[in-house]
């Protein structure tokens, strides 16, 4: 990395924590990288996680210029700006892989974010960014997610084995039911999250706080 890269990553860096202590409950999940983007696609929060995993891949797969997100890869760059412009202004939600030399590709969610009465300060975010391992199986912890979404222990165990990387056919086997019990589950769960799609049950499972065993 460049020296002018690295002062601009130490500004856009202190910058993300300052803001990051006004959004700590979608930065302090250790696991996942997690970036905020204000409506200009400017990051305005970072946990470590995401810190650690940008400089890994700077220079290779992602940067940081002028305080936005980047891909390096021409048909990467493309398909990034893409989903970051339909998620800042478009409010889409998407995801794609980020190649890396040697290990598997990092996988980057992109979800709208929405100001509530609770959080007004969310009006100045937009976008949140996940960054994941995408092999890597979280010790997500059924228990804690039913606690933490308001799910059944059934609907809890299943969401955390699709966070884990199961497969509906894998979580039949691993839980004692048939392949249409558990998507059953799945459509109850989706239903009560407000989700469409399993991937969003991934991603909402992933970046919630306190749902890992060793929280």
């Amino acid at each position: 990395m460049s020296e002018s890269n690295h002062r601009g990553e130490r500004g856009w860096h202190t910058a993300a924590r300052a803001n990051g202590m006004r959004t700590a409950s979608l930065l302090d999940t250790p696991r996942i990288g997690v970036l905020v983007l204000d409506r200009h696609g400017r990051i305005v929060g970072a946990n470590d996680r995401a810190v650690a995993m940008l400089r890994e891949v700077s220079g290779i797969g992602l940067a940081v210029q002028d305080g936005r997100l980047s891909a390096l890869r021409p048909a990467e760059a493309d398909r990034l700006a893409k989903l970051l412009d339909g998620a800042c202004r478009g409010g889409a939600r998407g995801y794609m892989p980020i190649a890396r030399p040697l290990k598997p590709p990092l996988v980057l969610y992109a979800t709208p974010m929405k100001a509530t009465a609770e959080r007004p300060w969310q009006e100045q975010c937009a976008v949140r960014i996940l960054l994941g391992e995408p092999f890597s199986a979280p010790r997500v912890n059924a228990r804690l997610v039913s606690e933490a979404l308001g799910l059944t222990p059934a609907q809890g165990a299943v969401a955390a084995a699709l966070a884990a990387g199961g497969t509906v056919a894998s979580i039949a086997t691993a839980t004692h039911r048939t392949e249409a019990a558990v998507r059953w589950h799945i459509r109850e769960l989706l239903s009560r999250l407000g989700l469409s799609r399993q991937a969003d049950v991934v991603r909402v499972v992933l970046s919630t706080p306190g749902v890992f065993d060793d929280d």
